[in-house]
């Protein structure tokens, strides 16, 4: 499994890619530095293929989270991938 983000660093928005091969129950989740959940961005049962999702940079609360280093991780049938995410203001 793949994933990419971009831009990265961001501001208003970064798009989150997952190249997933098989179908499989995929959770993609935004963590801050001392490992809080941010955001779910998707929890939910996908087809093989491009996954493609945007975080707003927003937490599940609706506000917007501030500058600094943020986590994304996807996770895949017990395989997990993470990618660090830098927001600027």
């Amino acid at each position: 499994m793949e994933m990419r983000c971009r831009p990265n660093p961001f501001q208003a928005e970064v798009a989150v890619s997952l190249n997933l091969p098989a179908p499989a129950a995929v959770r993609v989740e935004v963590f801050d530095v001392v490992g809080r959940t941010v955001a779910v961005l998707h929890d939910d049962y996908r087809e093989a293929g491009l996954l493609s999702l945007n975080w707003d940079g927003r937490a599940a609360s609706g506000q917007a989270v501030s500058s600094g280093i943020y986590f994304v991780r996807a996770s895949v049938d017990g395989y997990a991938v993470v990618r660090r995410l830098i927001r600027t203001r």
